[in-house]
């Protein structure tokens, strides 16, 4: 799991302040200080991150390695590779604007009353769907506890017509909600 460290930062060294850090630029997380690095290694280190997870630092005691990426620093403790670490944070980053969007969504519907009713499947739309699917669920083939299902849910803008609808059974209906963000 990659964590986001809000305390950690580079700062400025001056000279003779410490025989093990010497001039530069150094990285703190916590209690822990690295050694300094150039100017010129931290504009590069910059330059870098913007794209792509760069390691500014490991804590051996703790088996961590501090990444920066996107003016964030994180640490993980499971040896992954750079690209890796890219693409956790990225990932962590879709899902947290999903929730947020999901979350603003739910309060305009709360707010706004007109969405809280929904109309009924038409009986000529389920008739036409339960023949074209055949009376099974169009994922597993069951024909025990079927349910109606939206393709495009429409909370997200799905309609109750026959090319949106089809038959699952409950537990291929759940397991399909459970994915939708």
């Amino acid at each position: 799991m990659i964590r986001r460290d809000p305390t950690a930062r580079f700062e400025y060294a001056p000279s003779g302040c410490n025989l093990f850090a010497p001039t530069g630029i150094r990285l703190r997380a916590g209690n822990s200080t690295w050694g300094a690095i150039t100017q010129k290694q931290h504009e590069e280190i910059l330059v870098y991150q913007q794209t792509r997870a760069v390691v500014v630092g490991t804590l051996r005691e703790k088996a961590r390695t501090y990444w920066m990426f996107q003016g964030q620093i994180y640490w993980e403790d499971e040896g992954y590779k750079p690209d890796e670490v890219t693409a956790l944070i990225l990932d962590r980053k879709d899902r947290k604007e999903r929730r947020v969007s999901s979350a603003m969504a739910k309060v305009v519907m709360r707010d706004d009353p007109s969405l809280h009713t929904r109309e009924a499947i038409p009986d000529d739309v389920k008739l036409l769907v339960w023949q074209r699917d055949g009376g099974k669920c169009v994922q597993c083939g069951s024909q025990s506890n079927l349910e109606y299902d939206h393709v495009i849910p429409v909370a997200k803008g799905g309609s109750n017509t026959a090319r949106n609808i089809q038959l699952l059974c409950e537990s291929c209906n759940r397991a399909k909600g459970a994915n939708l963000v």
